[in-house]
């Protein structure tokens, strides 16, 4: 593969990683200001198809190809340090994660962590419920509290 087509790649999923955070920081900043239903509603479905978006894109190779180019560098301690960890606290540690993280680092570390786990793509899915309930409740306490 060229060199031309790997920077072509690279390009395309950086494009998407920025159209995505605008997009997603939209729909947070607008959600802090509506009713109730719709700000927690719509960010919840965005953050469910979004994490299931990027678990597939985590999972197939043609897009994030540099990505797995970076993977087999690491992979001899990425499988050491996740071979320590009992299956359910790796569970634990991708929910965890997404909580904290969002739909991006869900995907990720469901993708790292849990790769032979048939539940993957519904663990991402629900991970955003809580996520978003965490960060659209704090954001809305706090806009609450100032204004």
């Amino acid at each position: 593969m060229s060199k031309k087509v790997k920077t072509l790649r690279f390009f395309k999923a950086v494009a998407l990683l920025v159209v995505y955070f605008l997009v997603s920081n939209t729909i947070f900043i607008r959600s802090v200001s509506q009713e109730v239903f719709l700000a927690y509603g719509f960010p919840m479905i965005f953050g469910m198809l979004t994490s299931l978006m990027f678990l597939y894109l985590f999972e197939h190779e043609d897009f994030f190809k540099f990505a797995k180019e970076l993977e087999k560098l690491e992979e001899a301690r990425e499988k050491k340090f996740v071979a320590r960890f009992s299956r359910h606290s790796r569970l634990f540690t991708t929910v965890a994660i997404g909580v904290v993280g969002g739909p991006v680092f869900s995907a990720l570390s469901a993708h790292l962590l849990v790769p032979k786990y048939r539940y993957k793509y519904l663990l991402v899915m629900f991970i955003s419920v809580p996520s978003t309930i965490l960060w659209v409740g704090g954001a809305r306490g706090l806009f609450n509290f100032f204004l």
